[in-house]
């Protein structure tokens, strides 16, 4: 009995199971296709892992309107499919955690990983980061190597394309000689949590980022109806591209973590705290606040809508006030530097068409006009009634980036499982909804005995 209703699932699947299993795919598709596109693709390769990302958001959106694949063999290609990758997953879980641990020297790996550990680092040595923190400096002394991000001044301000490997090397070596003329960005661009996760040194990062996941994974599981539990524990482990950040050392595994657990919150209150703290950690969840709020002002009016903004705003202000503190201009300088330096446009979003022959000011005013369409939109989704809407506004507000002048792959790497968790919930809701609904319509065993007499 116990293992005829555990194969349940793939051959007599009930309704959540079904939608859960075709939204675990499309997830997976979408999130795969945005993560591993590749910083500035080709034409030919843009258009393959765009046609790709739109077909894995379709299958999202079908499956958060409760469809799922049609039974029999549809449905068990699918099922195939996402086991598959949930093995993968389940590997990438482990191979991710075990390196993690074991190679906790990962200041080096990239950029984003030198901000965060060097800027913990002078946490702990009683600096204020936002004013000591060099990333050039960071760089050389603590990797040996020069890099770091262009910026359209200095010996790049007429440049039409990303510079080379060797024009940024040169442009770093100039810069740490004369940093008057810097064409590298040396600031920190991030919110304080990402640097306070580092204080306690990399492996703890990569345990925090490992503990965020695991309970966003449980909480999506968790919210599934009893009967769908195993579906929707194979849709989270499936989700490959979210696990590969766990030793990744970026801050972005513990904002995805608290993002999820933000939209499975059995309160109002509870998910704008859990979203504010996100939103301390990591740029990118920033769109997500405006469809969290929309749609807390749609369910509930809006009082506690207002109140849910107060708490994310409280909760955010309170991880970053020593720093505001400090030099508050130098933190808002900081926390704004990837929308106000003057960055080079780059990503495998819009921006790639746009600029694939060298960028103009009309492609940057598109972009820009761009970004800020697609996140009304997600705010205008959330407004709509019905289980989908605030599936649907989350995840479009999690791909507002795509159409921005810099989606760089790593920004969608946690699409993938805020997009179950919002299908795991949106077919509880419809779960829920059934089964009060049956109730009601049955016939009550006393007010048939009244009936009678």
């Amino acid at each position: 009995m116990g293992t005829a209703r555990a194969l349940g699932f793939i051959f007599a699947p009930n309704r959540a199971e079904r939608s859960i299993l075709l939204g675990g795919l499309g997830s997976t598709l979408l999130a795969g296709a945005l993560s591993f596109g590749g910083n500035q693709p080709g034409m030919a390769r843009w258009v393959l892992i765009t046609a790709l990302a739109v077909i894995g958001l379709t299958l999202c959106v079908l499956a958060l309107r409760g469809r799922g694949a049609p039974a029999g063999l549809p449905h068990l290609a699918v099922t195939a499919v996402v086991l598959s990758l949930a093995g993968l997953g389940s590997i990438a879980v482990l191979a991710s955690t075990l390196y993690g641990v074991t190679h906790s020297d990962i200041a080096c790996r990239d950029d984003t990983t030198v901000a965060t550990v060097v800027g913990a680092a002078e946490i702990r040595a009683g600096h204020n980061p936002y004013q000591t923190y060099d990333e050039i400096q960071a760089l050389a002394q603590t990797c040996g190597t020069l890099s770091g991000t262009p910026l359209r001044t200095g010996e790049f301000a007429g440049a039409q394309s990303y510079p080379t490997t060797t024009q940024i090397q040169r442009a770093a070596r100039d810069a740490l000689s004369n940093p008057a003329t810097s064409a590298i960005e040396r600031r920190l661009s991030y919110p304080a949590g990402a640097l306070l996760l580092g204080v306690a040194g990399e492996t703890a990062l990569v345990l925090g980022t490992l503990v965020a996941l695991a309970a966003a994974a449980f909480a999506v599981v968790r919210r599934a109806a009893r009967g769908a539990r195993l579906a929707a524990a194979l849709a989270v482990l499936a989700q490959t591209t979210t696990w590969t950040v766990i030793d990744s050392g970026h801050p972005d595994g513990v904002a995805i973590g608290l993002s999820v657990l933000a939209w499975l919150a059995p309160s109002p209150l509870a998910g704008a705290a859990l979203l504010g703290a996100a939103c301390a950690v990591k740029q990118t969840t920033w769109f997500l606040v405006l469809p969290f709020l929309v749609t807390v002002w749609r369910r509930d009016g809006w009082r506690p809508a207002l109140l849910a903004g107060g708490v994310a705003g409280l909760v955010f202000g309170a991880i970053n006030a020593p720093f505001v503190v400090l030099s508050p201009a130098a933190w808002l300088h900081s926390l704004l530097a990837p929308m106000v330096d003057p960055l080079f446009p780059s990503g495998d979003g819009l921006v790639a068409p746009l600029t694939n022959h060298g960028f103009t000011p009309g492609s940057m005013l598109v972009l820009s006009l761009a970004l800020g369409a697609a996140t009304l939109v997600a705010a205008l989704l959330a407004l709509r009634h019905g289980r989908s809407a605030a599936g649907v506004a989350a995840i479009a507000g999690s791909l507002a980036l795509w159409f921005g002048d810099r989606s760089l792959p790593q920004y969608f790497i946690g699409i993938g499982l805020l997009a179950v968790a919002l299908i795991v919930s949106a077919s509880r809701e419809h779960h829920d909804t059934s089964l009060a609904t049956r109730v009601t319509l049955e016939p009550q065993p006393h007010l048939a005995t009244v009936a009678s007499g």
